[in-house]
């Protein structure tokens, strides 16, 4: 009888720890679920950050500009690579190749500052684009 107890409760003791455990990973962004974009929001200043391109205006030689329709373009003028994207349709090329998006969506307008976020069709990776014009 003592026997049967002690197995039950050491029995009932392992699954409570195991349901129980802590797990110290991240947790992944899940697909409903915004990603966390706390860092790119703090952050005013006028760039381009993604997989595929990485301009900052405060690294000089960057030039923005927007044009009539809406379209954001930057050329960095060291080397002559450049983007174009244009949130109304929305599309995105650089170096005058179009890059396959899955979605893009303005997260955020303040003090004439708009966080644009375009999540690429062919990986789990965003670009983020920042601009003051």
């Amino acid at each position: 009888m003592i026997r049967k107890l002690s197995a039950a409760l050491l029995t009932a003791l392992i699954l409570l720890l195991a349901a129980c455990s802590h797990n110290s990973q991240p947790e992944p962004d899940r697909p409903g679920q915004p990603p966390k974009e706390a860092p790119e929001l703090s952050d005013a200043s006028m760039r381009i950050t993604g997989p595929i391109i990485n301009f900052k205006y405060d690294d000089g030689g960057i030039l923005f500009s927007r044009s009539t329709d809406g379209t954001i373009s930057a050329i960095r003028v060291t080397d002559g690579l450049g983007f174009d994207y244009n949130p109304s349709v929305p599309s995105l090329k650089i170096n005058g190749v179009a890059i396959a998006i899955k979605s893009a969506e303005l997260l955020a307008n303040r003090n004439n500052t708009e966080w644009h976020r375009i999540s690429l069709a062919d990986s789990r990776q965003n670009v983020y684009i920042v601009v003051s014009l």
